[in-house]
């Protein structure tokens, strides 16, 4: 792994992966469906987009371009979802279509933003 472009995306997911765990750590099932006001996304709903980011990102990588936006699953299954959608990403090898940095920076953004607001959500 000394290709400097894999290094960054590694670092990059990994980031993305500690602080969304850190939100999640401990949090009760109660809190999938936690809402602060009138048709707020719930942590629920916000774990499901950040997966679907995840299987745009490793879409693109592949030459696909797809989006699909997926119904929530249970709490603990949306969870698993978005870790290994971390580790799928964090371990694409070369070959991919689209430049290791567009990849994972097109979307980090967003990413960043639904952890954010996963943090605020739980009080942090």
């Amino acid at each position: 792994m000394n290709d400097p472009q894999r290094q960054l995306i590694r670092h990059a997911v990994a980031a993305l992966a500690y602080r969304a765990g850190k939100a999640l750590r401990g949090a009760p099932a109660s809190f999938a469906e936690f809402q602060t006001g009138p048709n707020p996304k719930t942590p629920v709903r916000i774990l499901a987009h950040m997966g679907d980011l995840l299987n745009w990102a490793l879409a693109m990588s592949q030459g696909r371009k797809e989006w699909r936006d997926s119904t929530p699953l249970a709490w603990d299954a949306e969870i698993m979802k978005e870790r290994s959608g971390y580790f799928v990403i964090s371990e694409r090898r070369e070959g991919s279509l689209l430049p290791p940095r567009r990849l994972v920076f097109e979307r980090d953004s967003s990413l960043r933003s639904e952890a954010v607001t996963l943090f605020k959500l739980r009080g942090f």
